[in-house]
């Protein structure tokens, strides 16, 4: 469920007239490399039961596949990018000694100061 004042920021925007997706930041550059465009068959966002294995093999193959995982960390998105799933990225980001997860609400903390 959206957040009731963006949604109402965006209301107000189409009634004036501006289009509230100008706002999104633009896609990076590496996107238009990457082997997921070219397999919008395969599910990129597997539910509960479903392994995503097709995906990740998909990314293994990719050219860009460091740079999609890097984004999917600093964005902290679902689904497979860059062959990992949300919660392997999570381990990920645990291993490196810090929490990324925290980082977008501007609380990041580093674990490995603590020790």
């Amino acid at each position: 469920m959206s957040h009731p004042r963006r949604r109402t920021r965006v209301i107000d925007a189409m009634l004036r007239g501006e289009d509230a997706l100008v706002q999104l930041p633009p896609l990076p550059d590496w996107m238009a490399d990457a082997a997921c465009r070219e397999h919008p068959e395969v599910s990129w966002f597997p539910g509960p039961g479903s392994s995503g294995l097709d995906a990740m093999s998909i990314c293994n193959r990719c050219l860009v596949q460091a740079e999609c995982l890097r984004y999917a960390v600093d964005h902290d998105l679902d689904g497979i990018w860059g062959g990992t799933t949300v919660r392997q990225r999570r381990r990920l980001g645990q291993h490196q000694g810090y929490d990324r997860w925290r980082v977008r609400e501007g609380r990041a903390t580093r674990r490995a100061q603590a020790r």
